[in-house]
């Protein structure tokens, strides 16, 4: 898509493509001082027009003068640089970057027009290849991205190498040996004397498979705790009905002999009647 221009703007044409600049306000964002040796330099250069061009500015009466101690670079002491705000800026954002873990969000337009609900591939590549995304991708991919003590390494990640290992045990192992374990190949680390370093994704699946593990541990605990339980209800239930039945055949057994009990006195009873008629005739 061809760039809009006018008489304020212009254009720098940058390995990834061209950059287009506005000349209103220019020199008051890019305001900075010009470094002392650069200007001494420059006055003594063989172009008339740049010796010329310093010495307008000043520049001259510093040319061969010694500086006296004390004595100021610029003319306040107070003056700070576009230089100076971006060192300050970059300290804050690595402090910051230091303190947590890196997540880089990259947002893109679907399209020039800016219409929702159309998306065009090639915009979208133009986007990523002008950003430097892809070749920041790529240069991170061929280093070492992840930095860690050999002792953390061993720490968070030992319980694959036991896994791995015809002993089951890997107490005691190197952080080499852990990682020859777990499969990873020799050109996706490298030892150092204080740290080891990972490439790209070989930290993220070293993790993968820890959690993995955890959870199917997990599932396992859970099994065991959940078949304990079963099978103390189970051994609760069938008390429970052990019980039930026991009470049912003492009430069956009571009511039986009390059953029996009024058989045997009804059977005395009509004994006695029929005695008592005999002796009565």
């Amino acid at each position: 898509m061809p760039i809009k221009t006018s008489v304020d703007s212009f254009g720098v044409l940058h390995y990834a493509g061209e950059v287009t600049y506005c000349v209103e306000g220019f020199l008051s964002k890019n305001k900075d001082p010009v470094n002392h040796d650069l200007q001494a330099l420059m006055a003594q250069s063989q172009s008339a027009f740049i010796s010329k061009l310093t010495k307008e500015h000043g520049a001259s009466a510093s040319v061969g003068a010694v500086a006296k101690p004390g004595a100021k670079r610029f003319g306040s002491g107070k003056f700070v640089g576009v230089v100076d705000h971006f060192h300050t800026s970059l300290r804050a954002m690595i402090t910051a970057l230091e303190a947590g873990d890196l997540h880089f969000i990259r947002c893109l337009k679907p399209n020039d027009e800016k219409r929702a609900d159309k998306l065009e591939t090639h915009v979208l590549e133009r986007q990523l290849v002008a950003s430097g995304l892809v070749q920041a991708v790529q240069a991170s991919r061929a280093g070492f991205s992840d930095h860690l003590p050999p002792a953390h390494l061993v720490t968070q990640f030992s319980m694959l190498a036991a896994e791995q290992a015809e002993s089951g045990e890997a107490h005691g192992i190197s952080a080499e040996e852990l990682l020859r374990t777990c499969g990873v190949e020799e050109d996706g680390y490298a030892i150092g004397h204080t740290k080891v370093f990972l490439r790209q994704g070989i930290l993220q699946e070293l993790q993968r498979q820890r959690l993995e593990w955890i959870g199917l541990r997990a599932v396992h605990v859970q099994a065991l705790m959940r078949g304990t339980m079963a099978r103390r209800e189970a051994a609760r239930r069938r008390e429970e009905r052990e019980r039930a039945a026991e009470l049912a055949r003492r009430r069956e057994e009571e009511a039986r002999r009390r059953a029996e009990e009024e058989a045997r006195l009804l059977r005395e009873a009509e004994e006695r009647r029929l005695r008592e008629e005999e002796e009565a005739r």
